[in-house]
């Protein structure tokens, strides 16, 4: 007996993450869990591209909340961010740009900009590796954007 198989493109690292999260779908995005950007980036690009809709809205309001909300203390953002469920870190910011444009998600975009201005030219030329492999580099153009924000 044959068993019909289907053949994927995506790797195993980000296809452990969306099974993770479709199969624990209650409990995945829960504040007591520690994920960093690249588990719930993984979510977000493979929900988006296979329209698991629900759990794209849910991957993107775990990580939307940390850039949208106001810090107590606008001196110590890098603190805030780093407190939330997902720690993001500098060397995110061209994960979430990446994001941001995949999903059409601007309010992503303002903190993901200023994080990549805090990378050093080597990143914003050749992108950041995330833990499943993938670089995430930024767009040509948004490199203007960067380069004139450090001058």
């Amino acid at each position: 007996m044959d068993v019909p198989s289907i053949r994927l493109s995506d790797g195993s690292y980000e296809l452990s993450w969306l099974f993770w999260a479709l199969f624990d779908d209650l409990n995945f995005f829960d504040p007591g869990r520690e994920l960093t950007v690249s588990d719930t980036s993984a979510v977000i690009r493979l929900s988006h591209k296979y329209g698991l809709d629900k759990l794209l809205h849910q991957a993107l309001r775990s990580i939307e909340e940390p850039l949208t909300s106001e810090p107590s203390d606008w001196s110590s953002i890098n603190d805030h961010l780093r407190r939330s469920m997902a720690p993001i870190f500098p060397s995110d910011g061209p994960i979430l740009a990446s994001l941001g444009h995949l999903t059409g998600r601007a309010s992503l975009l303002p903190m993901a900009y200023y994080l990549c201005c805090q990378l050093g030219v080597h990143e914003l030329v050749y992108g950041v590796k995330e833990m499943g492999g993938s670089v995430s580099c930024p767009k040509p153009t948004l490199l203007d954007v960067y380069v004139d924000s450090e001058s």
